[in-house]
């Protein structure tokens, strides 16, 4: 449904990021090579290239000397460049997150028809938090998730280009920095990881957290009139408190990923400078300000946006698996009972025919029995009352008989509309 929206975006910000960004350094060093003073010392040569075609020819240096027309083109290129990139980045970005609003939103209205079909078997469990949780937590990871997913496949195609244009400059110097940042991203990984780990603690805490704040809710009168305030409130504290434990070791993680930002690339461009100088090769301005111009590039997309996307994916990912696992809970049959459709077709016309028939009916609430083998006839012009004990099973009858319980035996046979659900607890 997404797919190719997901991928137009996609194609858009590799055109951004490897041709378009990857191009400025080169432009930049074409520049600087003109107020190099070994400029004008260089000779005329035979079918050298010019203008546009210097930047597939950058690693040359038997060219022909850079005249000023080339150089106002080549500062020309460094500013289209950074035009391209201001005007295209931000419509990209907001159609991405366009795109995920859509899926957090699709996703929203699944979780909310799913609620509709459940059946008291899953509602009798905690679902009520998962809900709540799933709803405000879990479909918000769709809005970044697509925003950083497409740099998990950009950004190592930035660096494969990067290598091959650095290792025609500056040969193996150009590995050297790049291992630098390599040995970084199984670290980010092992640190992604561990944050999807967190991230499914995070939302069992809460969910359970959350389904005793609404059992809370609905008992209060009774909370009011024993005075148990203090002990629910402190019941509250402590589960809040192992939720914020497991936040805190993920702030931790995420602020260990971000360490990365100030360091990875600087540690590169000095190893890389290091590397140039045991191998006896000349260190000139153009060589270093591209050299760190391209480093400053793979700062953003390798040591930001791709462990961002790491991290992303895998909080996703956790999500997704809990929606799946919700979605996946039972659901009421329609058929389960016979409705008043399908009994008009068997029973007679007269005024005294069943309304209610049940036949061997066995039900269950999480493995528990609650109804065995219950048969029960109910004419239409009878009053009945259901009475007995608390916990013997009246509830689950008359669940049974409206629908909202499935029976694992016998048969349900219901003619007319049943009360609400106010009624039964009245």
């Amino acid at each position: 449904m997404f797919l190719r929206d997901i991928l137009l975006q996609g194609t858009a910000l590799f055109v951004m990021e490897v041709p378009v960004r990857l191009s400025q350094p080169i432009f930049l060093g074409l520049l600087l090579r003109y107020f190099n003073p070994e400029n004008e010392k260089s000779v005329e040569v035979p079918d050298s290239p010019t203008y546009m075609m210097r930047i597939f020819k950058y690693w040359r240096h038997d060219q022909s000397p850079i005249q000023l027309g080339e150089a106002y083109f080549f500062a020309s290129g460094i500013i289209f460049c950074s035009l391209v990139n201001v005007a295209m980045i931000h419509p990209c970005m907001m159609a991405v997150m366009h795109i995920g609003m859509k899926m957090r939103v699709a996703c929203c209205s699944l979780i909310y028809r799913k609620t509709l079909r459940l059946d008291l078997v899953s509602l009798a469990g905690p679902t009520v938090g998962n809900v709540v949780n799933l709803m405000s937590n879990d479909v918000n990871r769709f809005d970044l998730s697509v925003l950083y997913f497409h740099y998990l496949w950009i950004a190592p195609l930035q660096m494969i280009f990067f290598l091959l244009i650095m290792y025609k400059e500056i040969e193996v110097a150009a590995v050297v920095g790049i291992s630098a940042i390599l040995c970084v991203i199984p670290l980010q990984a092992w640190f992604g990881n561990r944050t999807s780990r967190f991230r499914l603690k995070t939302g069992a805490r809460t969910d359970e957290r959350v389904r005793q704040m609404n059992e809370i809710i609905q008992g209060m009168q009774v909370i009011k009139m024993y005075t148990w305030e203090y002990a629910f409130a402190q019941q509250i504290h402590e589960l809040r408190s192992l939720e914020i434990q497991v936040l805190k070791q993920t702030s931790y993680i995420r602020g260990a990923i971000l360490s990365f930002i100030m360091f990875t690339t600087r540690l590169a461009v000095f190893l890389t400078v290091v590397a140039i100088v045991l191998r006896k090769r000349t260190i000139t301005a153009e060589r270093v300000f591209v050299i760190a111009s391209f480093y400053q590039i793979l700062r953003q997309t390798m040591t930001l946006f791709f462990p961002y996307a790491i991290a992303q994916i895998a909080e996703t990912n956790v999500a997704i698996t809990r929606i799946k696992k919700f979605l996946l809970n039972d659901e009421t049959k329609v058929g389960a009972i016979t409705t008043n459709h399908k009994l008009r077709k068997t029973s007679s016309d007269s005024g005294d025919s069943p309304k209610v028939s049940l036949t061997h009916v066995s039900a269950k609430i999480e493995d528990e029995v609650c109804l065995h083998n219950v048969s029960l006839t109910i004419e239409g012009s009878q009053l009945t009352a259901v009475i007995g004990k608390v916990g013997s099973g009246k509830s689950s009858l008359l669940n049974a008989i409206l629908g909202e319980l499935e029976p694992c035996l016998g048969k349900v046979q219901v003619k007319g509309v049943g009360p609400p659900e106010y009624f039964i607890r009245a």
